[in-house]
């Protein structure tokens, strides 16, 4: 409700609240930190996707090639005799 104070001008009531403007003040607060709190965790979030997904490609390559020559897994147990082309070169790399 409006009063009018000695310069005739109108001001609200100090004893009276406004509730929808209340309610307003503090949806638009709730949103704008649900907003910002969420773009944060999408941020951190990616950054943790980010890093499992290089930790996974040097574990592949750790398991799937020499790491003295570079030479791959695969073409190691295709182009070997023995079922073991993989695991007797490194032993043979290992013995020089």
């Amino acid at each position: 409700m409006l009063i009018t104070d000695s310069n005739g001008d109108q001001v609200l009531n100090p004893n009276e609240i406004n509730w929808a403007r209340f309610f307003f003040d503090n949806a638009f607060k709730i949103i704008i930190v649900l907003i910002i709190v969420n773009m944060i965790a999408g941020i951190i979030i990616d950054k943790f996707g980010a890093l499992k997904e290089s930790m996974q490609e040097k574990e592949e390559d750790m398991t799937q090639r020499c790491f003295i020559c570079g030479i791959e897994r695969e073409k190691l147990d295709k182009s070997s005799d023995n079922k073991q082309g993989f695991d007797s070169h490194i032993k043979v790399l290992m013995k020089r």
